[in-house]
């Protein structure tokens, strides 16, 4: 029989019921503390705190197009008065860019309930993924400053399409992007990834505690309301009715503005090419009021040049242009040129948006494809005669002078297949850079003129 417990003063101690715990030292006290630290519920049950994840992601990138719109609108302030005004105008361009911003999250945030059931790795994934997303949606805000500045528009597909692609504007990446355009490039999407770190934070925490699913939902709708009445401002607005307003165009949201022309091709029949019609054309230009072969030749043949030279200017407006009647005396020797032995067309089209389309369209008289390819480069040996070809025939000897560089876009490659016998560049000419773009025209036209003096007879 086993022995029975006695207290000190030898007295046998009552036996414990079932299911009863001793007293242990402390026990009682943390449960107290659990209960009350938690009265809403058991102890050791933690209320869950709000997930600020997707509100701050809309923060950082928000503020990222603030930046932007910052940058790019004039601050021309003199007194309250005008501050004032310069603050609703802020308010009216940087309004999209807090939509999109706003949205993107709302769909992003969406997206993950519907994730929820998957296993977990799939939900943190997502999540990641979104923090790239807005990451670089947040140094596309910043980048689309340069190119507004260019374009006075935001890109779309089409547009990149005019100037060949993105490939195209990296040899001038450095005019338009100085030091402090690349800190902030950089700086944009370093805040968007440390957003969702920074909101656990205590200091933030305890910030963003009031504001729960309710709140949110709440910003976000006065967010969607205060952009339509931005919007509608801007629409009804006399003063900012004249669509080359600076603060009308930058009023846009880059993202949107790409996204939406992206949109806009895939609903094409054939996506991500250039449709264009011709049904409503002026062609009164290309009609002549007598057959082309009552015309007489534009100079008589014993007057006909011995050698053929063709200078091509780019990026030159009419309106700059002497010979065309500009009022700047811009080309006084042409001018002379033109009034003693020479011919002035007036209506001159041109025939693309870009260099390497146009050097096509001059030497071959042929339209390049309406995309971004380019024929000069993805096919050199396109089987269209080009001018060197019939020149060389005919016994002269061909050269294409350039103060750039004919191996961008290997137009290199196009021009020595079809006729071209000497090609003169900035390449090998280092001390003679002005800019990304090559050397000086005066350097490139000394270089022709010791060309032609070498047999000035072909």
């Amino acid at each position: 029989m086993p022995a029975q417990e006695c207290d000190l003063a030898g007295r046998p101690r009552p036996a414990l019921a079932v299911g009863h715990r001793p007293y242990q030292q402390g026990s009682d006290d943390q449960a107290a503390q659990a209960v009350r630290a938690h009265p809403s519920g058991k102890a050791g049950q933690r209320k869950s705190a709000p997930d600020h994840f997707w509100l701050a992601l809309a923060i950082s990138l928000s503020l990222a197009g603030l930046v932007a719109k910052l940058i790019l609108l004039p601050f021309p302030v003199s007194s309250a008065g005008e501050f004032v005004r310069w603050l609703l105008r802020l308010g009216l361009v940087v309004s999209p860019d807090l939509c999109f911003a706003v949205g993107l999250a709302t769909v992003c945030w969406l997206i993950s309930l519907r994730l929820g059931r998957w296993p977990g790795f799939v939900s943190r994934a997502w999540r990641w993924g979104c923090v790239g997303l807005f990451a670089f949606c947040a140094m596309y805000s910043i980048a689309s400053v340069p190119m507004f500045k260019v374009t006075k528009v935001p890109f779309t597909v089409r547009l990149l399409s005019f100037v060949g692609g993105p490939e195209v504007m990296v040899s001038s990446a450095g005019e338009y992007f100085p030091p402090g355009t690349v800190a902030l490039l950089l700086a944009a999407p370093l805040v968007v990834m440390l957003s969702p770190w920074a909101v656990r934070r205590n200091r933030f925490a305890r910030l963003l505690s009031p504001v729960g699913p309710k709140c949110v939902a709440a910003l976000a709708a006065g967010v969607a309301v205060g952009g339509g009445i931005c919007e509608r401002y801007v629409q009804v607005r006399a003063d900012w009715a004249d669509p080359n307003r600076w603060e009308r165009r930058i009023a846009q949201s880059p993202h949107w503005v790409f996204v939406a022309s992206c949109l806009t091709e895939l609903a094409k029949e054939k996506p991500f090419t250039q449709n264009f019609s011709f049904d409503e054309i002026d062609d009164s230009d290309f009609r002549h009021s007598r057959p082309a072969a009552a015309l007489p030749p534009l100079l008589p043949a014993k007057q006909r040049p011995k050698n053929v030279v063709v200078i091509v200017l780019e990026s030159i407006a009419a309106e700059y242009f002497g010979v065309q009647g500009s009022r700047f005396d811009t080309t006084p020797h042409l001018n002379r040129l033109a009034a003693e032995q020479g011919v002035v067309f007036d209506n001159v089209y041109s025939q693309a948006a870009s260099s390497c389309k146009s050097l096509l369209a001059i030497s071959s008289s042929v339209y390049d494809r309406p995309d971004w390819l380019l024929i000069v480069r993805d096919h050199p040996l396109f089987d269209v005669p080009a001018l060197p070809q019939v020149l060389k025939q005919k016994g002269y000897r061909t050269c294409y002078a350039h103060s750039g560089y004919w191996g961008w876009q290997r137009r290199q490659d196009y021009l020595r297949e079809h006729g071209v016998d000497e090609l003169i560049d900035a390449t090998g000419r280092p001390g003679d850079k002005v800019n990304s773009w090559g050397i000086g025209d005066r350097t490139m036209f000394a270089d022709i003129l010791a060309w032609i003096d070498t047999n000035p007879d072909r």
